[in-house]
C-alpha cells in the first residue's frame, strides 16, 4: 500500500532520504509538531533509533534498548495534574508540507543527518543487518546500497 509520494531534489543523498521517509522524520516531527520542544530541551523517550533521535538537545532514554520490549508505568495522577503523554502517526507531519522544510534544513547543514548513519551495507548483506548489526547498542541506522 502506497500512502505518500514526495518528490526529493536528486541532489539529496540516498541516504538522507531514507531517513526523511520514516524514521528520523517521525521523531522530529513528534519534537516539533506534536510536542512543540524547544531547540535544548531535554525530553524523555520511550525507545531511541531514529525516530527516538529526531531533533532533541539532551534525550534522556526510558526502557529498554534496542530490540527489547519495555513496559512502562504511566502514573494518572501527573497527567491529570497537567503532564502530558503524546503519541503520533508520522509525528504528526503531513508529506507535501511538512518534509520539504526539514529537508531544506538537511540541505542548509541545520540537521546533519549523516552524524546519524551508522552502517552502509550492500543488498547482498542484508541478511547480516538483520541478523547481526541491528542488535549492536550502536546501531541506529543501516542504508543498504542497490
Amino acid at each position: 500500500m502506497l500512502n505518500f509520494v514526495v518528490k526529493i531534489d536528486p541532489l539529496i543523498p540516498l541516504s538522507d532520504a531514507s531517513f526523511l521517509s520514516c524514521g528520523f522524520s517521525t521523531g522530529y516531527g513528534a519534537a516539533w509538531k506534536e510536542a512543540q520542544v524547544e531547540n535544548g530541551s531535554s525530553v524523555a523517550v520511550f525507545g531511541l533509533g531514529a525516530v527516538g533521535l529526531g531533533g532533541a538537545g539532551k534525550i534522556i532514554q526510558i526502557g529498554a534498548g534496542a530490540g527489547e520490549k519495555s513496559n512502562v508505568d504511566i502514573n494518572i495522577l501527573g497527567i491529570i495534574m497537567g503532564r502530558t503523554l503524546k503519541g503520533t502517526i508520522l509525528g504528526g507531519l503531513k508529506a507535501k508540507s511538512d518534509l520539504p522544510i526539514i529537508y531544506e534544513k538537511c540541505k542548509n547543514r541545520e540537521i546533519q543527518l549523516d552524524e546519524l548513519l551508522t552502517h552502509e551495507i550492500k543488498l547482498e548483506d542484508a541478511y547480516k543487518a538483520s541478523s547481526e548489526l541491528l542488535n549492536q547498542p550502536d546501531c541506529v541506522k543501516v542504508f543498504i546500497k542497490i
